[in-house]
């Protein structure tokens, strides 16, 4: 099914669901025109999607393009693919931007996105990612500032106004992979609005782990154990690039952290309380010179122990994929 972006859809009032057909995997290619997603759902519109793959194509997509889909509620994502063809890129390309609510993606896939999943975080929402898949493969592009040459972020975060506890907002990441520039970027948290952080046996080969974009009058310049709480089990990072933290104020190119983690080691040391670590270095099933034009989730297998191998399962991610028990 084609949309152009001349069939955008903009939906309100009631819950929406579009869901493969049993025994049939649809794929939907949408234009994004601009500021105008394929999918924008106001405040009272939940959605969910189960089963269908998303072929993203930008015209004209200007400094600040929209997401794909832009919802003002809770997204619910079952064994889905975004995919954006490594040809076409964009700056500031995102295949899910999230307003207000939560969002829960399980067994779903994300290609060549600038940054995947864009959420703001309001009150004690938690978002929830199970054995996911975000990868860019683009071919590299000029190096950033900070000298990194990934294609994406998985998920971007950004503090909304409010009154928070340290036991508030959470993002919870399981099971999950991620080839690309950077694993989560933060913007506007602090110690005032924290932000909990869960990963668990999941695989990141990236140019940085993650970044801290803050206001310029904000005393939380780097993030801190305060600011940024930060637990993992059973992970697997190889980190390329010069630093593992990256900071900016807002609107600035991005830079390695001060007297930030180099390693793994300062790391845990610095900044985050982690568990059962993997070693690196990180090998899939299919080498990079190797991948097909459209890879599948099952190239992107971290090499290991069956059972006790981080990173997402092939089985469980995409159209067709075996359903993951809640």
């Amino acid at each position: 099914m084609r949309f152009s972006s001349a069939e955008a859809i903009n939906i309100g009032g009631g819950a929406l669901e579009i869901r493969a057909a049993d025994g049939v995997k649809p794929v939907l290619q949408v234009e994004v025109r601009r500021q105008t997603p394929f999918l924008a759902t106001k405040a009272d519109t939940p959605i969910k999607l189960v089963g269908v793959t998303i072929e993203v194509r930008y015209v004209d997509p200007g400094p600040e393009p929209a997401a794909v889909i832009e919802a003002g509620s809770h997204v619910t994502l079952d064994r889905c693919a975004f995919v954006l063809d490594a040809s076409a890129a964009t700056p500031g390309s995102s295949a899910v931007k999230l307003a207000g609510g939560v969002l829960t993606a399980t067994g779903c896939s994300f290609e060549n996105f600038d940054s995947a999943l864009d959420l703001s975080c309001f009150g004690t929402s938690t978002s929830t990612l199970r054995q996911c898949l975000f990868v860019s493969t683009a071919p590299a592009p000029p190096p950033e500032p900070d000298g990194s040459v990934g294609g994406g972020w998985a998920v971007w975060l950004r503090s909304m106004p409010g009154i928070f506890a340290k036991s508030g907002r959470k993002l919870v990441v399981d099971h999950c992979t991620v080839k690309g520039r950077g694993v989560v970027a933060f913007e506007g948290f602090s110690a005032d609005a924290p932000m909990n952080i869960r990963l668990n046996a999941c695989a990141a080969l990236a140019d940085s782990l993650i970044s801290w974009i803050h206001d310029p009058e904000c005393k939380d310049k780097s993030p801190t154990r305060d600011a940024m709480i930060w637990t993992g089990q059973g992970n697997q990072y190889e980190i390329r690039g010069k630093a593992w933290v990256l900071v900016a104020p807002r609107g600035s190119p991005l830079a390695p952290m001060p007297d930030g983690p180099v390693d793994f080691e300062t790391w845990k040391r610095k900044l985050a309380t982690e568990q059962s670590p993997i070693p690196p270095p990180i090998r899939f099933a299919t080498e990079a010179s190797s991948l097909s034009a459209h890879p599948t989730s099952a190239e992107f297998v971290v090499a290991g122990e069956p059972g006790k191998t981080p990173g997402a399962d092939p089985v469980l991610v995409g159209p067709g994929a075996k359903a993951l028990k809640p």
